[in-house]
Order: C-alpha cells, then sequence, then structure tokens
C-alpha cells in the first residue's frame, strides 16, 4: 500500500517539476527581453484562474479564517514570483532557482515540530543532502566569470528565502485545516483570484504604468502578454500537481523531493539554454541533490 501511495505520488511530482522549471525559463528569458514583471503576473493569475474555474473551482464555503489564509498565500504568491523574476536577473537562474527551493527547510522544520510528522534515518540523511545541496547552489561566489553574479543579489535571494518558506507552510496549513471544505481546485480559484486583484492594484499604483503598459485594444501584439498565459498554465499546472502530491505523501517528504527536482532542472536549464556558468560548489550541490532524490523516495 506505501508503494503504491509513493508510485501515485510521482504521478504527480514529475510534472509539477516540469512546469515548475517551465516557470523559470519564462521569467529568465523575461529579464532577457525587459519585459514588465507586474503586467506580466497580472496576465499569468488570469489565465490561471481561468483554468481553476474550467476545472470545476466552483466557490467553497468561506469563512472569516479561510479567506484570510487564503489572502496571506495570494500576497505571498505574488511577491515570490516578483522577488524571483528580480533576483533571476541580478543572480542567474540556477542560483534564484536553488534559493527559492532551499526555503524547504521551513516547512519541513514546521511538519517535524508541529504536524509531528515522522521521517525514517535514509530520508533524514537525503533530507541532510538536500539541504546541503541548497546550500551549495545558492553559495556566493568570488570569481563572477564562473558563475552568474551581481553585488546585490544576496537581498534578492534572502527575500526569496523567505517568501518561499512562508508560502509553503501556509498552503500546507490550509490543506489541514480546510480540506474538508475546500478542493484543490476551489484553493486555487481563490488564490490565484486574489493574487491577480492584487497584481492589479500593484499595476494601478505603479509610476510605469503609462511606461510598461500598453493600451488594452493592444494588448495582443506585445510578445509578454502570451508569455503571461504560458507562465499561467505552467504555474497552474504545477501548483496544482504539487498540491495533489502533497495530498498523498508527509510534507517533509513532498516538499523536499519537489525543490531539489525544481533546482536541479533549473541549475541545468541556466547552463545549456542561458549559459550560465556554475561555479565548482554549485556543480557539487547538483550532485548531493540527485543522491538526496534517491535517498527522499526510498
Amino acid at each position: 500500500l506505501l508503494l503504491h501511495a509513493r508510485g501515485s505520488a510521482v504521478i504527480f511530482l514529475i510534472p509539477a517539476i516540469f512546469l515548475s522549471v517551465c516557470v523559470g525559463v519564462i521569467f529568465k528569458q523575461g529579464t532577457t527581453q525587459s519585459w514588465p514583471v507586474v503586467p506580466l503576473l497580472v496576465v499569468n493569475y488570469a489565465t490561471a484562474t481561468v483554468l481553476a474555474g474550467i476545472q470545476g473551482g466552483a466557490m467553497p464555503h468561506v469563512s472569516v479564517g479561510s479567506l484570510g489564509l487564503a489572502l496571506i498565500i495570494g500576497v505571498l504568491f505574488i511577491a515570490g514570483y516578483g522577488a524571483f523574476s528580480r533576483a533571476t536577473s541580478v543572480a542567474g537562474l540556477a542560483r534564484s532557482g536553488g534559493v527559492f527551493r532551499i526555503s524547504v527547510v521551513i516547512p519541513i522544520v514546521v511538519s517535524l515540530t508541529v504536524w509531528d510528522e515522522v521521517i525514517t534515518s535514509v530520508q533524514a540523511g537525503g533530507l541532510t543532502l538536500a539541504f546541503l545541496a541548497f546550500v551549495l547552489m545558492a553559495w556566493p561566489v568570488k570569481h563572477p566569470l564562473e558563475a552568474t553574479s551581481h553585488p546585490r543579489s544576496w537581498p534578492w535571494l534572502l527575500l526569496l528565502f523567505v517568501i518561499g518558506g512562508l508560502a509553503d507552510t501556509a498552503v500546507k496549513t490550509f490543506q489541514l485545516a480546510f480540506r474538508d471544505t475546500w478542493t484543490t481546485a476551489q484553493l486555487l480559484l481563490v488564490v490565484y483570484g486574489l493574487s491577480g486583484l492584487i497584481g492589479l492594484l500593484w499595476w494601478w499604483r505603479s509610476k510605469r504604468w503609462d511606461r510598461d503598459a500598453p493600451p488594452v485594444i493592444h494588448l495582443a501584439g506585445w510578445p509578454w502578454v502570451w508569455a503571461g498565459v504560458l507562465l499561467g498554465v505552467a504555474n497552474y499546472g504545477s501548483t496544482w500537481f504539487f498540491l495533489e502530491a502533497v495530498a498523498r505523501l508527509p510534507a517533509s517528504i513532498a516538499f523536499p523531493v519537489n525543490h531539489v527536482g525544481v533546482m536541479t532542472g533549473m541549475a541545468l536549464v541556466g547552463m545549456l539554454q542561458f549559459g550560465e556558468r556554475p561555479h565548482r560548489s554549485q556543480g557539487l550541490g547538483l550532485l548531493l541533490a540527485a543522491l538526496s532524490l534517491i535517498l527522499l523516495t526510498s
């Protein structure tokens, strides 16, 4: 039964990891093309909200607690993507992806201390290796020619760590508290809708409105609009598949497997597609990440 449950979870984890890597690629491409970040995020969440509605995310029973927590998740989602976009431009896809995923230590600590989840000694070893892999991938380098580097990248990387960990923890908390009244599609419908509204408010208040945002009638002619649509598809798909995996595995296992896989994929794409040159420590981090995946799923 345990093997069957893990096999079912893998079916959801594989597309979740692949689509998350696609999200990183779109953001990296956006930095090279100077696409406007906030409008891109608005189109992204509008697309994701529509997909959640199509999938059957009818409005659930809403309480003050559920709506408040969903709003917090919505803020964390769009703030995390905004920080990720900026970090990608100053620190590269590999480092940003690694630091974004190292935030897994926050929900894991909560899982073991608050939710009383238990892992085996082998999985604990895999978790340790995953943590070391994340640290090596995000470690500052002294030689800019050996890896993507920027003197002011660390604040954005630190922000990614905090927001990523809080977002993962908030999502798991929501599932535990409201899984009897909210489906995954309903959660995504409300959260993405709230994220889109927050993005619209952010866009409206931005001083860059006239410079970055074209007239609505000409939106179809702008490449970042279609990129935002693709981002929304990948965003929704990666989140839905991951939440389904979390429902079938302990968070202390699902989070590191997903995060290590995404980190490894982003690092490889950064090297092969965008010419990022990893430092020796980052290459070692990739090897440790692969080994940790084997241990965590054993």
